[in-house]
């Protein structure tokens, strides 16, 4: 028998593993990862055997694998490339780079042919994948289900013990016509979809090909391929406006039409849709241009140009002397502006100024002028004073009521003018000042020479005479003038008519609301409430009786009343003041207006409610009511009268304006998408478990992995809506807190409110209780004990299933007691080495180690603190070890001899042939030097 110096052997192993961090107490790892954690690749008994890495250069890439017996005898020769541990009877091993299953005798049962292999359930089945699909097959390798692509099997270190198979399957989208509802077939093997708002009639369809392909096509509203993937052959998005579809392969775009005809290869670095028909694209200079949707390039722009202005209609680049305006279908206009150093758009009208900042031009969006010769050439003895539209009015809508601008002569003496919108100058001897021309309506507001205030039109003619002494800018139908200073307020509208207001209305009123004066009182709780003033009845409509009163639109507005218990409620007003929806909830977040005549209230979750902090209702001034329940998430405007909403008890539904539903679809939503033609939602991944047969046992409701929990087999989850208790059976407890401890039939229970930790039997009953959250290690339960933490401390004791502390916290860390004995860390008194303590919680093994597995089949694995790896038995004793001799493993006895390989020749283990046995540690078989 060859026997090797202790030192050498140590050494060489604590070199070549030694270096992975890890730490001292998990559970062993099932896999071997030879790069990351070589300790790995050696397996604790199972049935009898263990693996372990052989054969092979340690320097080398991956190694080869046997599996040895208790005695330390190879029993199972290496030569698998990876290999997991025996597991009912069975051992998923790999050869040449495909996974089957041996015996115990090393003999194949199923013969290499899987890319991944799990170890059998108690049920006589096991999850592998083959053709990139996993599959449960039984024990003659047959197959029971093949599930479909995108389905992950959720390997658990419990899999050994139970007959179930966690995964996690992709829920199939659902796409709608928002008009009817309809639904629009997709492909098999749909991965992923999406949609552009400049394509109304198609979306991007993502779909599997293979595990390791999948490519995107064009699908049109009525499910037929307009560019089916085995035309784009794209493994990117595709980009489509609907006309033309842009795809990137490797920084080089290839354009398509909608026959599927190559337009070109372009070595575009982006490409995208501007607008239905026309797109921007650019070069690896920056240099960028439009291109229409026959993908011919129809401007050149600058380098690194970017829209000035972009417009539902229109988008406008600022260029060096031009001016580019884009619009759809690849319709461009230039204009040329030479000298052009600054662009102002306001409300339909481009504005060019030069360098000296006078007005070159005034220009609409056809590219005309709007002044002539004479008028520019005027316009420089002017500073030039722009009126603009509120920014929430849609200019370009009908005639222009408002002139262009207001002109301050340059020089002292000259009256004032404005620029109609005709491009006249018009000025008038009597102006003095214009009050207000930003954000305001027509008529123009003009003060004269006298201080009286009147206002113009669109041509400088006077709409309202210069009668008042003071008058508030126009900002609706309406504003509020004084004709004379201490005089009483009148209200004037736009054509300058007069209409009389009560004095003490005009004192506590705060501006109109859509032709409404809105004006408070004092209530007797001491706050103000709000009532309306009509300017047509010259009276009071609404009493004062609101809390708040927000913008009136199509008639309505959102009020809110507070009641005899002080809290504000929302609900919908008419222009009388009556209720068209009634208060529902108490929040002080008024009602948004989403859609005509609906609005969307939210509240705050209730502290039993989970996933978001707000909950959301929709309510119909149609119906006078909720037109839908609770519901999760804001809804999403789809179409015309058309929206997506998110129920709390969970799916999606396409409603119309009165909640009726048009489409539904189940499971838990990730995200829409709509553009305004087809309402798309994607749905996230859910868990399940499959029984041994192939059947649900679970069906996929949930994001998080069904790890059952033996033996109460149950597992601590979330369905996307709340944290629930699921076991084996699919029966669900709906407890945020509870968790199931491994190794007794006990759950742990987090007390936020108490901080504290509870231990809780099957009943519910609470057996003891431990100051501080989360003070039961569930992880570390097993065989009727699980451990405790002192939360002052910050330290360790043992507890039985009664609750009842075996120890004291004395402990760094424990693990889990398996064959009466747990893995302990002391760090105040053996720093990081690892021991073992028995079920009373004494020290049977002191910590001498730095890392260990535990117990099974009455042998621990053991490595590190200058010891070698080796394994031991409840009393501490070696049995037997690895080594290493010529950077290869060799197996060794408790008196550090090797016995396994048997024969040392000099061409496996080169070092032996080496003058220099004290070096490689090398003796004669004999033990002499």
């Amino acid at each position: 028998m060859f026997r090797v110096i202790s030192m050498s052997l140590v050494g060489a192993l604590a070199a070549v593993l030694s270096p992975v961090a890890q730490s001292a107490i998990v559970p062993w790892p099932t896999h071997c990862n030879w790069q990351s954690d070589r300790l790995s690749c050696f397996g604790v008994f199972h049935e009898g055997l263990a693996r372990a890495p052989l054969l092979g250069d340690l320097d080398a890439r991956r190694p080869t694998i046997g599996y040895v017996d208790k005695s330390g005898a190879v029993v199972i020769e290496p030569r698998f490339d990876d290999a997991m541990d025996f597991a009912n009877g069975l051992a998923a091993v790999s050869l040449d780079g495909k996974w089957g299953y041996i015996d115990a005798r090393g003999e194949w049962v199923i013969a290499p042919q899987f890319e991944e292999a799990n170890p059998f359930g108690t049920g006589g089945a096991a999850m592998v994948k083959q053709a990139g699909r996993y599959t449960l097959i039984d024990r003659n390798g047959a197959t029971l289900r093949r599930l479909p692509y995108g389905t992950f099997y959720r390997s658990t270190f419990h899999q050994p013990e139970i007959a179930l198979f966690p995964v996690r399957v992709p829920t199939p989208p659902k796409v709608w016509r928002v008009e009817d509802g309809e639904g629009v077939t997709l492909p098999e093997n749909t991965a992923f979809l999406s949609v552009s708002a400049e394509a109304s009639d198609v979306f991007a369809v993502r779909v599997r090909q293979s595990p390791e392909r999948a490519r995107w096509g064009i699908l049109d509203a009525n499910g037929e391929w307009r560019l089916p993937p085995a035309v784009l052959d794209a493994t990117d998005e595709p980009v489509t406006d609907g006309e033309l579809t842009a795809v990137e392969d490797d920084d080089t775009w290839r354009l398509y039409d909608n026959q599927g005809r190559l337009l070109g290869t372009r070595d575009y670095r982006s490409f995208k849709p501007l607008l239905t028909g026309t797109w921007v694209a650019e070069g690896d200079d920056h240099e960028r241009w439009l291109v229409d949707a026959a993908g011919n390039e129809i401007e050149t722009l600058e380098r690194r140009a970017s829209p000035y202005v972009e417009r539902d209609e229109f988008v406008l680049y600022e260029l060096e002397d031009a001016v580019v305006i884009a619009r759809r279908n690849g319709e461009t206009l230039r204009m040329a502006a030479p000298g052009l150093e600054t662009l102002y758009y306001r409300d339909g009208v481009l504005w060019l100024y030069d360098e000296a900042r006078n007005v070159m031009d005034i220009r609409d969006l056809a590219g005309d002028s709007l002044i002539d010769d004479a008028t520019r050439q005027r316009l420089k003895e002017y500073q030039v004073d722009l009126f603009t539209l509120p920014a929430d009015l849609k200019a370009g809508d009908g005639e222009r009521s408002l002139p262009l601008a207001a002109l301050k002569p340059r020089k002292a003496g000259r009256p004032l003018a404005v620029l109609t919108a005709d491009g006249e100058i018009v000025s008038n001897g009597d102006w003095d000042a214009f009050p207000d021309t930003d954000d305001v309506l027509a008529p123009a507001l003009v003060k004269t020479l006298e201080g009286r205030i009147g206002a113009i039109d669109a041509n400088g003619d006077w709409v309202i005479p210069a009668d008042y002494d003071d008058m508030v800018a126009f900002s609706g139908d309406y504003t509020l003038a004084q004709p004379n200073f201490g005089g009483r307020v009148v209200i004037v509208d736009r054509d300058g008519e007069r209409y009389p207001l009560s004095p003490q209305i005009f004192e506590h009123q705060r501006g109109f609301n859509a032709g409404l004066l809105e004006f408070s009182e004092r209530s007797s709780q001491g706050d103000s409430r709000w009532g309306l003033w009509s300017v047509a009845e010259g009276a009071v409509v609404v009493e004062p009786r609101f809390t708040s009163i927000s913008e009136f639109v199509d008639g309505y507005a959102p009020a809110a009343v507070r009641t005899d218990a002080g809290d504000e409620r929302w609900g919908i007003i008419d222009r009388q003041g009556e209720w068209v929806v009634e208060p529902l909830h108490e929040d002080r977040s008024s009602p948004e207006r989403i859609a005509p005549g609906i609005y969307e209230i939210k509240r705050r979750a209730g502290e039993d409610e989970r996933r978001s902090d707000w909950r959301y209702q929709l309510v119909s001034t149609e119906t006078g009511g909720p037109i839908t329940d609770l519901l999760y998430e804001s809804a999403e405007v789809a179409g015309p009268e058309r929206l997506l909403v998110q129920p709390v008890d969970g799916g999606v539904r396409l409603i119309d304006h009165t909640g009726n539903t048009l489409a539904s679809g189940e499971g838990l939503v990730d995200r829409f998408e709509t553009n305004g033609t087809l309402a798309l939602t994607l749905f996230e991944d859910l868990d399940g478990a499959l029984d041994s047969h192939g059947e649900w046992q679970v069906e996929p409701a949930y994001t998080q992995s069904l790890d059952f929990v033996p033996p109460l087999m149950q597992v601590r989850v979330h369905d996307g809506h709340e944290t629930v208790v699921v076991d084996d059976a699919g029966n669900v407890q709906p407890v945020d807190n509870l968790t199931p401890i491994p190794g007794m039939m006990r759950y742990s229970l987090n007390l936020e409110d108490d901080d504290a930790t509870a231990l809780v039997n099957t009943d519910g009953e609470e057996l003891t209780r431990i100051p501080g959250q989360r003070a039961i290690d569930q992880a570390s339960g097993a065989n009727g004990l699980v451990a405790w933490r002192d939360e002052g401390a910050r330290l360790y004791g043992v507890m039985n299933a009664q609750g009842e502390k075996v120890t004291g916290a004395h402990f760094s860390n424990l693990g889990p007691m398996r064959e009466d004995r747990a893995a302990f860390e002391r760090r105040k008194v053996s720093g990081d080495l690892v021991g073992f303590i028995d079920r009373a919680g004494e020290i049977v093994i002191p910590a001498a180690y730095a890392r260990v597995s535990t117990f099974s089949e009455s042998r621990a694995l053991v490595f590190g603190n200058g010891q070698g790896m080796f394994f031991i038995d409840p009393q501490g004793r070696k049995t037997f070890g690895f080594g290493v001799l010529c950077n290869r493993f060799v197996v060794t006895n408790p008196q550090d001899e090797v016995t396994w390989p048997a024969e040392l020749d000099e061409t496996t283990f080169s070092c032996l042939g080496e003058d220099s046995g004290e070096e490689n540690g090398a003796q004669d078989k004999d033990g002499a030097q």
